[in-house]
């Protein structure tokens, strides 16, 4: 989540509303699993889903997850020349849709991700990554790597959870 969206969640920096998203998921998951709750959060479940549940309908999380799930998907199944090193991504959230394009020299990269940066709003997020293959796209982004589909089904279950 740190890279997809420019942020140092795990260093603690980065917007208010994803960093109480986190804590909150951290607290519900401590709570299934009969651990001490993260600091700050909702003691009962209904107070702490309740707020779960606005968040994650305002950060769209479930859209995004499973769209960054997919991009994993969509990279490996790009055909890459050995000169093209650089990827720009840009995932249009509520279509669930990711555009992949390659460059070959960082200079086109960046004018075209100026660009796409300037136009994209909430629903959008345009990422640049530049490696010098789909193997070293894998080592240098490991989570792009790791399946999704269990955490999104877990926040999942949370938003849907009967109201107490």
């Amino acid at each position: 989540m740190d890279t997809l969206t420019k942020q140092a969640l795990k260093s603690n920096v980065g917007e208010p509303e994803w960093m109480r998203f986190f804590a909150l998921m951290g607290a519900e998951i401590a709570h299934r699993e009969g651990q001490p709750l993260v600091p700050d959060t909702p003691e009962t479940t209904s107070e702490r889903r309740e707020e779960l549940r606005a968040l994650a309908k305002t950060l769209k999380v479930v859209q995004r997850l499973g769209a960054y799930g997919r991009t994993v998907q969509v990279l490996e199944g790009e055909v890459v020349r050995k000169d093209q090193r650089h990827f720009l991504l840009d995932l249009d959230i509520p279509a669930g849709e990711l555009s992949v394009r390659t460059y070959s020299n960082a200079a086109a990269t960046e004018d075209a991700y100026g660009g796409l940066e300037s136009e994209a709003g909430s629903d959008r997020d345009v990422v640049l990554v530049a490696v010098s293959s789909m193997a070293t796209l894998r080592r240098a982004y490991p989570n792009y790597f790791l399946d999704t589909t269990a955490f999104v089904n877990l926040v999942s279950d949370v938003v849907k959870a009967p109201r107490r």
